[in-house]
């Protein structure tokens, strides 16, 4: 289907009920557009509350891994000590 724009006076020209048929086309594709950008909106929502569950989980997860970390360099070397020394290394 070609995209065309009418002109007024091609409009003009037009029969009432043609006017009516295309003003009534038109009403229904923003309906559908509308709702097609709701799902979108609700689809994006969804996801994103996903995406932050998950986030949350690995944070979690990290900060789990660095306290075992912590407490197995502490049992291996016996001081508090010596991790701060291990994790402030620079090489």
């Amino acid at each position: 289907m070609e995209n065309s724009i009418i002109s007024t006076d091609e409009l003009n020209n037009l029969s009432k009920e043609t006017i009516i048929l295309l003003f009534t086309q038109q009403s229904q594709n923003f309906k559908i557009i509308s709702d097609q950008y709701q799902t979108l909106i609700s689809q994006s929502e969804k996801h994103e509350a996903e995406n932050k569950e998950y986030i949350n989980q690995l944070m979690a997860q990290i900060a789990d891994l660095k306290e075992q970390v912590a407490i197995l360099t502490q049992q291996r070397f016996g001081s508090s000590d010596v991790i701060y020394y291990i994790c402030d290394r620079d090489d």
